[in-house]
């Protein structure tokens, strides 16, 4: 069955996913990141996308080669952090 998944994601995090995935978008919700990917829940092969957050202003030399996945923002405070990945 095709469908859309949300997987809920910290700093630093590796997750396996059918290898046809793909990425849609990532967002807070609860003031709590997730990554939301389109996947068939009948493909039995997986791969392990690393990813990385990385907060506005901080030191982001280890992510240039990775690909970018997209922006979110969490409250109290207001902090806007950058989501980036890599199949391993």
């Amino acid at each position: 069955m095709i469908t859309i998944y949300k997987y809920k994601i910290t700093t630093n995090c590796e997750i396996e996913l059918p290898h046809l995935a793909k990425l849609l978008t990532v967002q807070s919700q609860g003031n709590n990141p997730f990554i939301w990917v389109l996947l068939d829940t009948e493909d039995k092969i997986l791969n392990k996308y690393k990813f990385w957050t990385i907060g506005t202003g901080c030191d982001a030399e280890s992510i240039v080669e990775k690909e970018y996945l997209g922006t979110f923002q969490l409250s109290n405070p207001v902090l806007v952090f950058h989501v980036f990945y890599e199949i391993l």
